[in-house]
């Protein structure tokens, strides 16, 4: 099936992993380059081809001039099972037929030859081949086949031969498949041997296949990248959405006498780039700065093999690029635009989504400098550690913590409400009835309910469960938790997701997660959840349980290293040591005292006294 592709290349080195950069909001400055950054698959002290080890010597025939103009291949003319070549024809197998073809003298003997792509008569079982023109016809040789799981008959299959380069042919095979009409394009590469004597020129053959499932998508070019007169290719994949707004990556390979090897500067140079592009959107208040940043990050989890991507492979691996920048772009970008926006928790949840990874490359200070004055900092610490059990049975996604109005703790047993005294500790049988924990509310004439929130971890995601009518769904929220492979985060994949309710109205609830807020409602289209704002304290009552005071004036959100405490007179973010991984939080209407489960146990956390 041809030559291996090659990656002789050496190993990670201790600089590329301190690649360290702080990246100044009005300049996008890139860095690290002087610093050996890394580049998948290898690094070594230079980050493209131009300053790569020279290439084998041997002696090739010179490119032309300019750029290649692609050439189409053209259909058969009259029977389907010859095509004519030179003077003459050629003819295909028994029972297959010609579908496109290219003639161009590949051999270097001043004689037509023809790239063909041919499938059997019904249109399965399709074969790049070539014939050798001049003097007597011969044989087809078979370069490559398509895929056996392409080729069964739950497929529709549209192929499309090309020369891409002076020596380089590919067939590109779109194909749409099963009843969920899955889409995947796989692209086999030809290479010409282009030897400067031809006497000495191996046939043709088929060095490289591509193949890539939707969203991905992917295309060749060939060019000389290293000047040696060799044509080398670049994979070029593209995530979902519109051709200009689409994030898109590079894979190039250096054409060697060995075969193809990686260039080991991709895809973290056109990846740098997409950041750096990202950033300059948050930077400049583009309205799509948010979902471009989005977009990249899924594009990221589909492209890259070693966070979880499953979409892009070739016969010589796949993409990996764990320690790329373009992660912490992104995700800069999403808080730069959310503090723009005044989306002051998802900013601050964006700093903490940074913080938690490997590589951050110093952006916690940037993001937090955002916000920094519009966000009080208090020290505060766990001020009690009552021993009341609270129920975790049960659906539902309420707290079963709440404050009475006398601003007394109250925790929901399995059977039975504790009130604990604030002031002396005290612990003490309450006549409260234990609350009702489920999250619902009436619409025409469906009852719809908030039945819990779950998180995988590989591919990463945050579903929520809903109900509607006696039918349950899950609907994924695109919260930065749900982008963020666990390969890349400091700590252990969580399964568990704080979802906590803000308030339930008429039209539906207000939710969170961490600093992540969604109005959730019912319509045509079903259960919905969008973006929203923080509730004003006029709007109705929050139910027990909710993550708001009875009066509306404050809320708080947990975060996973904070609290952030929501004040009519402005947000304060409470830290200290013992204040991680908090849950089912719940706050006084003065926002003096927050009460939280911390994994099954009661804590009540204060600010810190001076």
């Amino acid at each position: 099936m041809g030559r291996p592709v090659t990656n002789d290349l050496p190993s990670l080195s201790d600089a590329g992993k301190k690649c360290f950069a702080l990246v100044a909001f009005t300049t996008m400055a890139a860095g690290c380059s002087d610093d050996k950054p890394y580049v998948p698959w290898s690094v070594s002290g230079t980050t493209s081809a131009e300053h790569a080890a020279p290439p084998a010597e041997s002696a090739v025939a010179p490119l032309p001039s300019g750029g290649f103009p692609v050439v189409l291949g053209s259909p058969p003319s009259g029977d389907a099972s010859t095509f004519k070549l030179g003077a003459g024809s050629v003819k295909t197998r028994t029972g297959r037929v010609f579908k496109s073809g290219l003639a161009f003298d590949a051999t270097g003997d001043d004689q037509e030859d023809l790239f063909a792509w041919t499938t059997a008569r019904d249109g399965s079982k399709g074969e790049l081949v070539f014939f050798q023109g001049g003097g007597e016809a011969s044989a087809e040789s078979v370069l490559g086949k398509l895929p056996n799981d392409l080729d069964i008959g739950e497929c529709s299959r549209e192929a499309v031969l090309k020369r891409i380069g002076h020596g380089v042919v590919v067939v590109s095979v779109a194909a749409t498949c099963g009843d969920a009409q899955e889409k995947t394009r796989w692209i086999a590469v030809g290479r010409v041997d282009r030897a400067a004597d031809a006497s000495q020129r191996k046939p043709p053959e088929m060095r490289l296949t591509v193949q890539a499932k939707a969203p991905l998508d992917i295309d060749v070019s060939a060019a000389d990248k290293d000047a040696d007169q060799q044509e080398d290719l670049v994979i070029t994949a593209r995530g979902a959405g519109a051709e200009a707004e689409a994030p898109s990556a590079n894979l190039a390979l250096w054409d060697r006498p060995s075969g193809y090897a990686w260039d080991p500067a991709e895809p973290e140079a056109s990846l740098g780039k997409l950041g750096q592009a990202l950033l300059a959107r948050a930077v400049a208040k583009k309205p799509d700065a948010t979902s471009r940043a989005e977009n990249a990050l899924r594009f990221v989890r589909d492209f890259c093999t070693d966070l979880g991507g499953t979409k892009l492979k070739t016969s010589a691996g796949a993409p990996k690029c764990q320690e790329s920048r373009v992660i912490g772009d992104s995700i800069h970008a999403i808080g730069f635009a959310a503090n723009t926006g005044g989306d002051i928790p998802r900013a601050v949840a964006a700093s903490e989504t940074i913080a938690g990874l490997k590589f951050d490359f110093g952006r916690v200070p940037q993001v937090e400098g955002l916000f920094a004055k519009k966000v009080k900092k208090v020290d505060a610490v766990i001020a009690k550690r009552p021993s009341a059990r609270a129920s975790t049975k049960g659906p539902g996604t309420l707290s079963p913590l709440m404050f009475d109005g006398t601003g007394g703790l109250l925790v929901a047993g399995d059977a039975e409400v504790t009130r604990v005294d604030l002031a002396t500790g005290e612990e003490t049988k309450s006549d409260a009835t234990p609350w009702s924990r489920t999250v619902g509310w009436v619409s025409g004439d469906a009852t719809i309910e908030i039945a819990s929130a779950t998180r995988q971890c590989s591919p990463p995601s945050v579903s929520i469960s809903a109900g509607a009518r006696g039918s349950h769904s899950s609907h994924e929220i695109p919260v930065l938790g749900s982008f963020v492979p666990g390969v890349v985060q400091k700590d252990k994949c969580d399964k568990k997701v704080d979802l906590s309710t803000i308030l339930i109205d008429n039209g539906g609830a207000v939710i969170a997660i961490g600093g992540e807020i969604f109005r959730t409602g019912f319509g045509d289209q079903g259960v919905t959840f969008e973006r929203a704002a923080m509730p004003s304290p006029s709007a109705p009552a929050s139910p027990p349980g909710s993550a708001r005071s009875p009066d509306g004036k404050t809320t708080v959100l947990a975060l996973p290293k904070s609290l952030l405490v929501i004040k009519e007179s402005g947000i304060e973010r409470w830290k200290g040591n013992d204040l991680a991984s908090l849950s089912e939080c719940v706050v006084t209407s003065s926002g003096d005292h927050v009460a939280c489960l911390s994994g099954e146990a009661v804590v009540i956390v204060d600010p810190k006294t001076k």
